[in-house]
């Protein structure tokens, strides 16, 4: 086994995620709230275009003036309701991710203590950090998020497709037959991303890294120097002025790194497709 630690955060995410809600069931009352303000949430999205439309096309044609103006202070209740809805999301629904993540830290964090010495003599620390702070924050964003995104968003499109089945049977069936083509693309380019991702993720983890010789070597002969620094350990991303100018860039990540040096490694760069400097 080369990662223990990578192996029992995967058990326990799978354990809690498709088998007994471990982690969940502490918890549970926080996660139900969440999933309950976000139904709701999505369902107010729904009503505006459905009472949008009823105004424009009968309350107002029919001069029905006081039932146009208690639907509008109706929306505005409802949007009222939505921004509080929201901040209970923001607020109690990360609350449940930091616990979670707590629970499942101390449980990894008491079985790192079980392990043997060797075990420390094999793998670098630094990695095994890594797999307890980064990977585990990624893991428990993913159990906080994934199921509250994957229901809010079937909801929302099976609720929309009633909607436009009610109004225009002929368009809706248009849009249901274009929604596997148009997720099939989306799918593809997720995929290509990650890799991409991944890819830049372990080249810049390579060209900044030091000394690649086993930790037993008491001296190194591998002569690998550092190419460039990385200027910051994590990703980079939108801060709440850029999302309020374009909402889009939240799943946008930023990753740099100055070169200090140049290269060094010429099999390293004849691979990659470079040339050689001599």
């Amino acid at each position: 086994i080369k990662n223990k630690v990578q192996i029992i955060i995967m058990y326990r995410i799978n354990y809690f995620s498709f088998g007994n809600v471990t982690y969940f069931k502490p918890h549970i009352r926080l996660f139900l709230i969440d999933i309950l303000c976000a139904l709701t949430v999505s369902a107010i999205d729904l009503s505006f275009p459905l009472v949008t439309r009823r105004a424009l096309y009968t309350m107002l044609p029919e001069k029905q003036y006081q039932i146009f103006f208690i639907a509008m202070l109706a929306l505005v209740a409802a949007y009222l309701l939505r921004s509080f809805l929201q901040f209970i999301i923001a607020y109690w629904g990360h609350t449940f991710g930091i616990r979670v993540e707590a629970d499942i830290r101390r449980d990894l964090f008491s079985h790192l203590q079980t392990l043997a010495f060797d075990y420390y003599d094999r793998n670098r620390t630094g990695q095994l950090m890594s797999r307890l702070t980064s990977d585990l924050f990624e893991i428990t964003e993913l159990a906080h998020h994934g199921p509250e995104d994957l229901i809010t968003s079937l909801f929302t499109v099976v609720g929309a497709l009633v909607i436009m089945f009610s109004v225009q049977w002929k368009l809706a069936l248009v849009v249901c037959l274009m929604f596997p083509v148009f997720l099939s693309l989306v799918i593809a380019r997720r995929r290509k991303m990650g890799k991409v991702s991944r890819m830049v993720k372990q080249r810049m983890h390579r060209w900044a890294q030091g000394c690649l010789c086993p930790k037993y070597v008491t001296h190194c002969t591998c002569h690998h120097v550092p190419e460039v620094r990385i200027l910051h350990k994590k990703p980079v991303t939108a801060g709440e002025d850029e999302l309020l100018r374009n909402p889009r860039a939240s799943s946008a990540k930023l990753r740099s790194c100055e070169r200090i040096a140049p290269y060094v490694n010429d099999r390293e760069k004849e691979q990659e497709g470079g040339e050689v400097q001599a």
